[in-house]
């Protein structure tokens, strides 16, 4: 997927959302004017609706969208799975990326998450490199040293290579 198709995906889903309040007053969402119907659908988990948040720590929407998106998730029914995608469009976004998938794979995302959205957005910490990201790590408490290992890490590039896939 290209930048101008994810550019038209992402405005698509915002108009969706804005509109769906107005579903709620009445009308339902007609296949081909509301909505399209993908033509060969990705198996699910368990039968589960798998719904999956592209994020990137960079963007200044997903920063601003991310409290609503934590509310929503706590109220999830137990038929739908939710997970997060980090995406990176260039190489300067690569290790936000990798930080997430980090600091996904030690455990640490509930007590992380928000702070690293936090550091970049509120506080202007500059954390696109290793060095800048676990210096910052240390300062909120965390162990960089094994998050910096994870950071590099097969299992964090295989997941990057699976985000990437996905996205596209």
């Amino acid at each position: 997927m290209n930048r101008r198709e994810f550019a038209l995906t992402t405005t698509a889903a915002c108009v969706a959302g804005v509109s769906s309040p107005l579903w709620a007053q009445g009308g339902q969402p007609v296949e081909g004017t509301d909505f399209k119907r993908v033509a060969q659908p990705i198996p699910v988990p368990d039968g589960k609706v798998d719904v999956v948040e592209f994020f990137g720590y960079w963007c200044p929407h997903c920063n601003a969208f991310e409290p609503q998106l934590e509310a929503w998730v706590k109220k999830l029914p137990t038929q739908v799975a939710f997970r997060r995608m980090a995406v990176a469009f260039n190489a300067p976004q690569e290790p936000l990326q990798r930080l997430y998938f980090a600091i996904e794979s030690v455990g640490q995302v509930d007590t992380l998450h928000r702070k690293v959205f936090a550091a970049i957005h509120s506080q202007k910490v500059r954390l696109y490199s290793d060095t800048e990201i676990t210096d910052w790590l240390k300062t909120v408490g965390a162990d960089g040293a094994k998050i910096g290992d994870a950071m590099k890490s097969f299992s964090v590039a295989t997941k990057l290579r699976q985000a990437r896939t996905l996205a596209e």
